[in-house]
């Protein structure tokens, strides 16, 4: 089946259950926006401690709150058990390191199961869809991921244009997602052996997103910057896995830039590149 543009998925791990105000904020301006879309966010479950005021206000704006060890202890006959075996690990090191590093790591992995693909296309907590474009789907690729655009990060050097890719969003149509999990299982197991490494292992360093990915895609041609469809429809900051990203992520007393600049684009249609 295609990729789907009306179903999404958020992730947000906090090894402390905090959930910051400029993030449920985006989400409700994303339901309000997009209100026939599906919207999921998986949150682990200290988020149900020490944010339930906050799961219960999404909740009632008809956002599903799933919670990430449930789905990582449930039992599955999917094909990606080797990838859920590593995700539980690194969320196991995430919650015990309190390193920003770590959960986006852990989030990086967990998007690529078949827990998140299953329920519509995967994208950052600093994306936002906005309403120009309502298509459902895109047909005929079986890979959508994040492309930015190399005048949005004037803080970093690219060597090749193959790492403008990204996957702050990122999804893989049904039918293609049994082999791409085959694939990327054997990526893994080249590097980290035949047995998931454990949460103490040296080697479960936080590693970029796409490196794993890379031998798998098809084509290099499928990033949202590629498609109309997307390309107008979306804009990205730079929260968590950027350089003073999550110090600005939590200020309270600072404004959203991100959501500032997404309401002012609701009546402009023209812009198709990341501005924060």
């Amino acid at each position: 089946m295609p990729i789907p543009l009306n179903k999404h998925v958020k992730i947000w791990v906090n090894s402390r259950g905090i959930i910051p105000d400029k993030i449920v904020n985006r989400l409700l301006f994303q339901r309000k926006i997009r209100p026939n879309d599906e919207l999921t966010l998986f949150v682990n479950e200290q988020c149900l401690k020490n944010s339930k005021d906050k799961m219960i206000t999404l909740n009632e704006h008809g956002i599903k709150i799933e919670i990430i060890e449930k789905k990582l202890t449930s039992k599955s006959t999917n094909s990606d058990s080797y990838l859920i075996e590593l995700a539980k690990n690194i969320l196991t090191k995430a919650k015990n390191s309190s390193d920003v590093k770590d959960a986006v790591f852990f989030s990086d992995i967990f998007r690529m199961t078949e827990e998140v693909l299953k329920r519509g296309l995967y994208s950052d907590t600093d994306v936002i869809f906005l309403n120009n474009n309502t298509e459902p789907y895109i047909e005929s690729i079986h890979y959508l991921y994040g492309n930015h655009n190399s005048l949005f990060f004037t803080d970093l050097v690219f060597d090749t244009a193959e790492d403008l890719y990204d996957i702050h969003i990122f999804g893989v149509d049904s039918f293609k997602r049994p082999d791409f999990h085959e694939k990327l299982v054997k990526e893994l197991q080249k590097f980290y052996g035949a047995i998931a490494p454990s949460p103490d292992d040296s080697r479960l360093e936080p590693f970029p997103g796409m490196t794993f990915v890379h031998p798998i895609l098809e084509q290099k041609n499928h990033g949202h910057l590629d498609f109309a469809a997307t390309r107008a429809n979306i804009i990205s900051g730079k929260d968590d896995s950027h350089i003073g990203g999550e110090d600005k992520l939590y200020a309270s007393d600072e404004n959203d830039d991100l959501l500032n600049y997404a309401k002012s684009q609701m009546n402009n249609s023209t812009f198709g590149h990341d501005k924060f």
